[in-house]
């Protein structure tokens, strides 16, 4: 084979390389582990005794139900992301605190730092590294008045929990600035943001994306399909528009090394044809 020829078919690997990389690049992540309150409860196994429609993970035996009227947005990021719903794995139960318990249920457990227990114990005490870890909570401990501040080293005390278990990437969504209690939720999302950029200092090589719920799109959806009927639930057009920006958000890793190499051999390859 002439060096012309292995040339154009070196060229041509890297291009067929390039466009794979483009193509895969939602499946850098295989999984989504949720821990949460309602906003994330997608309930439980659909052939369970009271199971919920659509959720079609067997191990998924935590959760309430759906507070909404349809998909909530971690199940809207798996379908985004082209994770299979087994690999959604939902720990979060509605009416669940910061802390261990859940006053909304008479519960003493299903709170956050639970669900992070409860996972340690039941799945053997491992995340995979390419696993997207999301935390959402703070709005049971605004409704229960407990401190916004305490509410947030909550959040970060179950991360570093989940970082011990081996989490890398997190995705932390914030609560919208509205309502009655704006001045608790601006407080807590002052303090959030705050915790998160210590863990940053304190945790190299780990992610954290903070998600602001402030900031999503709703242009276009009309004004009594966002929340339910009790005013503190999305609806699922507006879980599936918090999904798309979170989405957005988080870059794929894998595949932006994959890319720059793929550029990169391009150039090479180029630059010797010369």
């Amino acid at each position: 084979m002439s060096s012309k020829i292995k040339r154009v078919t070196f060229t041509w690997f890297l291009s067929l390389f390039l466009i794979f990389t483009i193509a895969t690049g939602a499946y850098a992540y295989s999984s989504i582990l949720a821990f949460g309150d309602s906003l994330s409860d997608n309930g439980i196994y659909e052939l369970y005794t009271g199971g919920t429609a659509g959720n079609t993970n067997p191990d998924d035996v935590y959760g309430f139900m759906r507070f909404s009227n349809g998909p909530v947005w971690v199940e809207y990021m798996a379908q985004n992301m082209g994770i299979p719903y087994t690999s959604l794995l939902d720990m979060a139960y509605g009416g669940a605190t910061t802390g261990w318990d859940n006053p909304a249920a008479g519960l003493p457990i299903t709170g956050l730092q639970w669900q992070v227990f409860e996972y340690n114990d039941q799945f053997g005490g491992y995340i995979s590294p390419d696993t997207l870890v999301t935390v959402w909570a703070g709005g049971n401990d605004m409704f229960n008045g407990r401190s916004p501040d305490v509410a947030a080293q909550n959040i970060a005390l179950a991360i570093q929990n989940l970082i011990f278990l081996g989490g890398k990437t997190f995705l932390v969504p914030n609560l919208i600035i509205s309502g009655n209690n704006a001045a608790w939720m601006e407080a807590f999302d002052i303090f959030l943001l705050t915790q998160l950029c210590l863990m940053n200092l304190v945790n190299p090589g780990i992610d954290f994306y903070l998600l602001d719920w402030n900031k999503v799109d709703l242009d276009g959806l009309a004004a009594d399909n966002i929340m339910m009927p009790d005013g503190i639930h999305p609806t699922t057009a507006h879980h599936e528009r918090i999904a798309q920006i979170a989405w957005t958000q988080i870059p794929e890793p894998a595949s932006v090394i994959l890319l720059i190499f793929g550029f990169a051999g391009l150039i090479t390859v180029k630059r010797k044809m010369r």
